[in-house]
């Protein structure tokens, strides 16, 4: 079974950081940021890595925004 790390703030710096750190240990990430464009870009970089990751636009100021992101990632 796959483990799944949602990680905030991953678009950037030490979120950046923890995703990368993350996927290096089997997680598969949910790279979540306020800025989409980074999120993507982050995601893409570890899937050409070949590693498992997944961009979402997070606004971490609206509620259960966790449950919304691992529902997405685990169904699609």
């Amino acid at each position: 079974m796959t483990k799944l790390a949602i990680v905030t703030g991953a678009g950037q710096g030490i979120g950046k950081g923890i995703a990368e750190r993350l996927v290096k240990d089997g997680y598969a990430i949910a790279v979540a940021d306020i800025n989409s464009e980074t999120a993507t870009e982050v995601a893409n970089k570890l899937r050409n890595k070949g590693y498992q990751a997944k961009a979402y636009y997070v606004d971490v100021g609206e509620n259960k925004i966790v449950n919304v992101i691992y529902s997405a990632y685990v169904f699609s």
